[in-house]
């Protein structure tokens, strides 16, 4: 990855996504596997998704008022958009860190132009087979999880 303004860059590929009502966790540091490939299928959101959040815009850290405004904000747009969606979080490995957010069907070039209207450096982006790390306000290229060690 390259660096970045945004201070929780180097974190983006160590996230856990949590699908909330399907109650299964998709650990971004680790190959998919296939039976892992299939549960996300049946979410219902197509073949390709986002999965973004409206929260500590451009990596800053607001308060967890601020947060839960932007996210209630985030959560109205997509109730009215059409769009699919499901409440999906993402975490670190430990959990400290939660960030509520969706996972969303729509195209790529929506998913951008939302995580750039919610001030989001990047969004997490489902290819059918893997995840992505998908730059939105930093100047970087998409990333395929989970990172080469």
């Amino acid at each position: 990855m390259i660096e970045s303004d945004d201070p929780s860059w180097c974190s983006y590929s160590n996230t856990l996504v949590q699908f909330a009502s399907h109650d299964f966790v998709i650990d971004l540091r680790v190959r998919l596997h296939i039976a892992q490939i299939r549960q996300i299928q049946a979410l219902g959101l197509g073949l390709t998704f986002s999965v973004l959040t409206a929260y500590n815009p451009r990596g800053r850290v607001f308060t967890a008022s601020e947060n839960e405004q932007r996210h209630q904000r985030l959560e109205n747009l997509l109730h009215t958009s059409g769009w699919s969606y499901l409440a999906s979080d993402g975490m670190d490995p430990e959990a400290q860190h939660v960030e509520r957010g969706f996972a969303i069907s729509l195209s790529i070039k929506d998913a951008e132009a939302l995580a750039i209207k919610f001030e989001q450096s990047a969004f997490f982006w489902f290819d059918g087979d893997s995840f992505w790390i998908q730059p939105a306000l930093v100047r970087a290229h998409p990333t395929k999880l989970p990172l080469a060690t």
